[in-house]
């Protein structure tokens, strides 16, 4: 449980009183139940309901030397803290000197600068960089908004352009369904008579219909809208030649006209139908 001082300074049984009187109150104390552990520069003193069981304590000189070495201790880190700080403001201001005379440096972006000059003050504190850390940080800002700016018309010009392209579209869907519907009209048929009947001493040549689409006709094309197709002409077929008997007759034993033999052709059935 430990032993009492020599000096008989604390006794076993002494009290709490007792021992706060000649060692002053404890910087520091734990109580557990019925036992208290105080916990001095000097030492630690034990006691059990609230009587002194054990002490352990050293003797005011060696306390005396144990804090002039721990303060001799501090006071060399503490120099050896400042001379580090020396060496590294020395440094640091090396470093800004070296940067702020650098173009290429000045000429960087914003946003780099802003991120080495935060980095400066972290690692050199006791330089001064604040007013370079503001003046790049205020500038990234504003590249910043000048770069939103931008965006926001090129999404805007992109969105115009795409409004644009609808509008094409549904205008050409508009004229496409117009072109289709007119490609059913209907185009008005022409036919070209057949000659008078030769006389019957020469060949007689009957020739059919020639039917000609009046107007140019229209169609539909997705590859080229509008495209105007060349005039469709329906071409007469070969002439039909009869042959006469070797012996000529006379002009009143022909035939009649109404007498002729009936010429028909696709076509020319397709126009007597619409008619």
């Amino acid at each position: 449980m430990g032993s009492l001082c020599a000096a008989s300074e604390i006794a076993a049984g002494d009290s709490l009183a007792a021992v706060m009187e000649v060692l002053g109150p404890p910087p520091g104390e734990v109580a557990v139940g019925s036992r208290t552990l105080l916990y001095y520069e000097r030492g630690r003193v034990e006691l059990w309901d609230g009587k002194v069981v054990a002490a352990d304590l050293i003797s005011p000189q060696e306390a005396d030397a144990r804090r002039i070495k721990r303060q001799q201790a501090a006071e060399l880190a503490r120099k050896a803290d400042e001379e580090r700080r020396a060496q590294l403001k020395l440094k640091g201001r090396a470093l800004l000197e070296k940067k702020l005379s650098d173009p290429a440096f000045l000429a960087s972006p914003a946003g780099r600068r802003a991120a080495f000059w935060e980095n400066f003050m972290r690692d050199y504190p006791d330089v001064p960089v604040q007013a370079e850390y503001a003046a790049a940080l205020a500038e990234q800002r504003m590249d910043e908004a000048a770069q939103r700016a931008e965006e926001e018309r090129a999404w805007q010009m992109t969105e115009l352009q795409r409004q644009v392209d609808q509008a094409e579209q549904r205008a050409y869907e508009a004229e496409a369904r117009s072109s289709y519907a007119s490609s059913y009209a209907y185009n008005p048929i022409f036919i070209v008579p057949a000659p008078q009947p030769q006389p019957a001493c020469e060949t007689a040549v009957h020739q059919t219909p020639v039917f000609v689409n009046s107007r140019p006709h229209y169609r539909h094309d997705d590859r080229a809208r509008g495209h105007r197709l060349s005039n469709r002409r329906v071409v007469s077929p070969p002439a039909v030649h009869r042959r006469l008997p070797s012996r000529a007759k006379p002009l009143s034993a022909l035939p009649r006209v109404d007498q002729w033999p009936k010429v028909s052709t696709p076509l020319l059935d397709q126009h007597k139908r619409r008619r």
